[in-house]
């Protein structure tokens, strides 16, 4: 990458310097990379939590629980 694409590219790429720009380029995939782990962890948390309690609010049954009531019925009574 020759060039930052930010809108202070301009200015890091000509006070920094070609070291300058490495270390900014390594740091920013860095995080980009710990962002990208973090939302593919949400992610498969979310899956888990779906397929444990099924679309429809039924439980699947090898998780163990038999009686989750669906949300609809739920709602009605939390109101």
């Amino acid at each position: 990458m020759d060039h930052l694409q930010l809108p202070f590219g301009n200015r890091i790429n000509s006070e920094l310097g070609a070291v300058g720009r490495q270390c900014v380029t390594v740091a920013t995939a860095q995080i980009m990379s710990e962002i990208q782990a973090n939302i593919i962890h949400k992610q498969s948390m979310m899956m888990a939590l779906t397929d444990s309690i099924g679309c429809d609010g039924n439980s699947r049954h090898r998780f163990g629980y038999h009686n989750i009531k669906p949300l609809k019925s739920m709602k009605s009574s939390f109101v």
